[in-house]
């Protein structure tokens, strides 16, 4: 009898855990159409972005419509954290989430295993082990500006962020660290994030790797000069993504003219031509 009992609890959990898998991406999913759906943001929201960020005023209206859409989704969705005494403000939710949903403007659920953004006063300390070509391992703190994880968390340096923004910057690095959120969402930041259409992936994968090939060569050659491609990319190729999509985002002509078929693969893959709307 008490077999049966356990059997029947067991049975019963299990089809709770199937109906759970089944129907939480659709309860999701309608409650972010909810969202979607529920009226127009702000409006200082727009005020803000003009002032913060040059980009949102060339944008056309379709595409700022769907900016700020998806930026009410990511902020419904996503906890800010503020860290070492820092108080989150709206600015800080409000740019943050401009950049985060830009990127993912053609994502039913945007960024789906992040919880939190953890934003740091400035520069902020990890511990880091470095492995040199010898093999030997060193170890110490290092200041870094952003840092992304993949169980659910991108942290953030808010001196960096407000250095970088309302005007003409090289780098983004809200940008960088949700490039590896995107990359991540495979299981794997490789360079590689996920894209739906197997034609797609592969031409995808074919010019990634020219490119992170090519970069890797003229550092071989002791030629450091990447022009609009941050020499940081040359270290791997989740780096190397990371620094391509900054580079789209904040110089996209100059990459453009540098990397045509890089710059192609990247406006594929966003959806949007950034060069339409460069400071």
């Amino acid at each position: 009898m008490i077999a049966k009992l356990v059997l029947i609890v067991a049975l019963l959990a299990t089809g709770v855990i199937v109906a759970w898998l089944l129907l939480a991406p659709r309860w999701r999913r309608a409650r972010i159409d909810r969202v979607r759906s529920a009226g127009t943001p702000p409006d200082h929201w727009e005020e803000l972005l003009r002032r913060r960020m040059p980009q949102f005023a060339r944008m056309s209206p379709t595409i700022r419509a769907r900016l700020l859409a998806q930026m009410q989704v990511f902020l419904s969705e996503k906890c800010f954290v503020g860290c070492n005494g820092l108080e989150i403000t709206e600015e800080m939710r409000v740019l943050v989430s401009a950049w985060a949903a830009l990127m993912s403007l053609g994502a039913s659920i945007p960024y789906p295993t992040l919880r939190q953004i953890l934003i740091y006063p400035d520069a902020f300390l990890v511990h880091k082990e470095h492995e040199d070509e010898n093999g030997v391992v060193t170890a110490g703190r290092e200041a870094l500006s952003g840092e992304s994880w993949s169980h659910g968390k991108v942290i953030l340096s808010w001196a960096d962020i407000d250095a970088e923004s309302g005007r003409s910057a090289v780098g983004n690095v809200i940008v960088h660290e949700f490039a590896h959120q995107l990359d991540a969402l495979d299981g794997a930041m490789a360079g590689s994030p996920p894209i739906a259409d197997a034609a797609a992936q592969r031409a995808w994968a074919e010019v990634f790797a020219a490119e992170y090939e090519e970069m890797q060569q003229r550092h071989r050659d002791g030629d450091y000069e990447t022009g609009a491609l941050d020499p940081y990319g040359a270290t791997e190729p989740s780096e190397f993504f990371a620094v391509a999509a900054e580079a789209f985002f904040s110089t996209p002509n100059e990459l453009e003219r540098q990397h045509r078929r890089l710059y192609s693969a990247l406006a594929r893959y966003f959806a949007v031509d950034p060069r339409e709307w460069e400071t």
